[in-house]
């Protein structure tokens, strides 16, 4: 902060004192502030500037396997010139990807960056940092946060008609498979009996206008009882959901009617013994 005073006597203050102490305080101010920038922009070992970007960028708080992440950057004002915004993903001082946007004027923008597939699962940290154009080595703001990696990159819903089958019904089932973004997936349906034992695979499956595949398959009429499980491989990912097949067979009755041995023609109803055991 720069302050000039100009002391003179009392009596002297006239008019004309008074405008030369403001010309005289006006070129200090002047001089002192040129040298200043000029020193902080010409210094070739670096200085973190002043932070007087007014900026604003929105990054997600997730990221997932293979995703193309987008960060809306805004700035509203350029104190030092040109500027190229630098975002990185990092972890343990190690960069994982990066992504670099220049700005020539004010101006509203969208950075892309491409999450690799094979990412160790755990917290990561984006960092951004600005740096004028003509000066590289200068820092005009960097910024640090946290950030989560998942592995699911995906949502998939498996769905059956019912919990439990027994043998010779059919099963009927649907998926649903979306990305975040709300694109389909595709991938393979496998079916598994108890033993792991691969029984029906459908490959490279595609959905429907809804974004829905639907199937169904028949059960042998002597399967293994147990625990199956309809597998969706997606990506060398497999969401899996598990139904029940049981034995069951549909109880015999033996049923006896007993009526009389004869009936007129002319009656109007007849009466008898229903039994069944």
């Amino acid at each position: 902060m720069f302050t000039c005073r100009l002391l003179l006597p009392e009596d002297s203050a006239t008019t004309d004192t008074k405008m030369l102490r403001a010309l005289i305080c006006a070129a200090l101010f002047s001089f002192a502030l040129s040298v200043d920038m000029e020193t902080i922009l010409s210094n070739s070992n670096g200085y973190k500037l002043d932070t007087k970007v007014t900026y604003l960028i929105a990054v997600p708080r997730k990221i997932r396997p293979n995703q193309v992440i987008q960060i809306f950057t805004t700035i509203t004002r350029l104190e030092y010139g040109p500027l190229i915004l630098k975002l990185s993903i990092v972890r343990d001082n190690f960069e994982y990807g990066r992504t670099t946007l220049e700005f020539n004027m004010p101006a509203s923008r969208i950075m892309q960056l491409q999450i690799s597939q094979n990412l160790p699962p755990g917290q990561y940290k984006v960092k951004i940092e600005a740096n004028p154009i003509s000066n590289p080595s200068s820092q005009v703001f960097t910024r640090e946060a946290d950030i989560m990696f998942d592995e699911k990159f995906a949502s998939v819903f498996i769905q059956t008609n019912k919990p439990v089958y027994c043998q010779g019904q059919k099963v009927f089932f649907r998926v649903v498979q979306v990305y975040p973004d709300l694109m389909p997936v595709y991938g393979s349906l496998t079916i598994y009996d108890p033993t792991g034992f691969v029984v029906r695979r459908w490959l490279g499956q595609q959905t429907n206008a809804g974004g829905i595949v639907s199937e169904n398959f028949e059960l042998a009429d002597q399967p293994k009882f147990g625990n199956w499980s309809i597998a969706v491989h997606a990506s060398n990912i497999i969401y899996e959901h598990y139904f029940r097949v049981e034995e069951f067979w549909t109880p015999r009755f033996d049923v006896n009617v007993t009526v009389s041995p004869y009936f007129m023609d002319d009656v109007d109803s007849i009466g008898g013994v229903v039994m069944a055991k």
